[in-house]
């Protein structure tokens, strides 16, 4: 019997002994779980549920057609993007997926890489006048850096099709120093308005990753409406200034001219297509004969004003829409034939941007291109 059990416990001991040398044999890798937060505007799945320390997860999101897809995060760290729909992380403890989003469409003005022009109109007028016809109202986008010219668009669309086609929307490049090179730092964005119909849409603008370098992907959203003439409301945009000119100190070079002329324009005007600027309320304050008076629905105005009705200061109400780029122009018609007139300068090209020039509670034209001087001061 004791020689029994001397085997038994030498059996014990040896299997032991064995138990002992095959957990000494090395550490196995540690294996961690991966759960995907719910998000019920886009499906996410991972191609592991349960994988070791250090193995490369993918993630697949598929978003509604109207949602974005801004990041997806591991623990709150951003996941390497692969392609818009995929994306991976190294597994390195148990992680929770998530999902930043954005509605697809939602006016977004701003990226890091690009900035929408603050003279974007967000009504257009759908009009079949004679006048304008040929015209595209346009949509600008500035560059924070320039790019290489090229086919650098990712995405150009409207998110209703039945108020503004894909087919009318078209990109042209530009760059605004003029530079003879490939380089660009901007584009204009421009509608066919022969394509267009009543109704609200979102125009997105992205483009390539490959031409972004300070943000992994660029996206502009511009609400636009689609309205018709009548309905424009004049009164939401509108600015109105008190213009006065004083001809003190070209008294004697008018001495020659038969009329003064001055011309009010909206040097934006293609942007919005439609505008009647006799909507504006651009009047003269002077008691004697204006002499003619050319409107310009698609710019602004013009006043002929004889030389001998010309008084020493002259009041303008200035009604103009805020944000546009506006001109005033002063110039004198000297006849030099029966029927024709020379026009000379007195004031080349002064403008005025939607207040933005304001200064000491004045907003003065402060650019003088021409030999002779007028004064100039909107208060």
């Amino acid at each position: 019997m004791k020689k029994l059990h001397t085997f038994l416990l030498t059996a014990l001991i040896m299997v032991a002994g064995v138990t002992l040398f095959a957990c000494g044999s090395g550490d196995q890798p540690k294996s961690y779980n991966i759960t995907v937060e719910e998000n019920e505007l886009v499906d996410i799945s991972t191609d592991f549920q349960l994988a070791q320390e250090g193995t490369l997860i993918t993630v697949t999101v598929e978003p509604e057609i109207d949602v974005y897809v801004l990041n997806v995060y591991a623990n709150n760290e951003t996941c390497t993007k692969v392609d818009d729909n995929t994306y991976t992380f190294t597994l390195v403890s148990d992680t929770t997926v998530s999902v930043e989003t954005e509605m697809r469409y939602q006016e977004v003005s701003e990226s890091e890489y690009a900035s929408e022009d603050m003279l974007n109109p967000t009504q257009i007028i759908k009009t079949d006048a004679s006048y304008l016809q040929g015209w595209r109202p346009y949509l600008t986008y500035n560059f924070s850096e320039s790019i290489y010219d090229g086919d650098n668009l990712k995405t150009l669309i409207s998110s209703n099709q039945d108020v503004i086609p894909n087919e009318a929307l078209s990109a042209e490049f530009f760059n605004s120093a003029g530079r003879d090179n490939a380089m660009v730092d901007g584009v204009n964005v421009y509608i066919n308005t022969d394509m267009i119909d009543y109704g609200e849409t979102y125009i997105v603008l992205e483009f390539k990753e490959s031409q972004v370098s300070s943000s992994p992907t660029c996206r502009l959203v511009k609400r636009i409406e689609v309205i018709s003439e009548e309905n424009y409301d004049y009164s939401s945009d509108l600015m109105t200034e008190t213009v006065t000119l004083n001809f003190s100190s070209v008294q004697t070079i008018l001495d020659n001219f038969e009329y003064v002329g001055i011309q009010i324009s909206d040097d934006d005007n293609a942007r919005v297509y439609g505008i009647n600027y006799g909507e504006l309320g651009i009047s003269l304050e002077n008691d004697g004969p204006v002499g003619i008076t050319e409107w310009w629905n698609t710019s602004g105005v013009i006043y002929y004003i004889p030389k001998e009705d010309l008084p020493i200061e002259l009041t303008i109400n200035f009604g103009y829409l805020a944000g546009h780029h506006f001109g005033l122009d002063v110039f004198g018609l000297m006849k030099v034939y029966p029927d024709d007139y020379e026009r000379i300068n007195l004031s080349i090209n002064e403008r005025l941007s939607g207040g933005a020039m304001y200064s000491g509670g004045a907003l003065t034209f402060e650019r003088d291109n021409s030999s002779l001087s007028l004064d100039v001061v909107s208060r």
